[in-house]
């Protein structure tokens, strides 16, 4: 036993830290306990990259059962983040007709909410502003038959959302 968890908890422990699942506190101790277990750090390693060998005498036919559960796993994740994007778009989209005409104090509140509610859904701060200034820029030559100065128009509203989803964040940080 390493300090003052054993090996066997962090290892319970570190499916859910993969997926993001653990409280800070939990990442703390698992981080502390890597840091000087070799054997957790090579088994978190296994995890990470699929090659899982478990150590603590699994046999073969639970080896094949869990390796299976991880691609089920990966697979949900993979669709989720899927249609969570596809609501993105689609929130994006309905900004744009809602906001085509010439209204710029809507678009200042409505990106940012788009943008707060964009990151509660993919958890990413990065991907709704390039989602939200592709739409509007493909949606506004594409749909609504506007001119290329629309690009410009496109950056703000994909900075408009990156503010709402560094808010998200941080309601998330000191709420959640």
């Amino acid at each position: 036993m390493m300090g003052e968890v054993g090996c066997k908890v962090i290892e319970d422990l570190l499916t859910l830290y993969i997926d993001g699942l653990t409280s800070e506190e939990s990442n703390g101790l698992i981080h502390q306990h890597i840091s000087n277990c070799n054997q957790c750090k090579e088994y978190m390693e296994a995890l990470k990259s699929d090659e899982i060998s478990m150590p603590n005498g699994f046999d073969e036919e639970e080896l094949a059962i869990v390796k299976k559960e991880s691609k089920i796993m990966k697979s949900i994740r993979y669709r989720l983040l899927n249609i969570k994007i596809a609501y993105v778009v689609v929130g994006a989209l309905l900004a744009l007709f809602i906001l085509r005409e010439e209204r710029a104090l809507q678009s200042i509140i409505i990106y940012p909410l788009l943008g707060v509610a964009s990151y509660g859904l993919v958890k990413k701060i990065w991907l709704p502003p390039i989602i939200v200034t592709v739409v509007f820029f493909i949606g506004s030559v594409v749909f609504l038959g506007e001119g290329m100065p629309i690009g410009i128009i496109a950056i703000i509203c994909g900075v408009l959302t990156l503010i709402g989803t560094i808010m998200g964040y941080c309601i998330k940080k000191i709420w959640f």
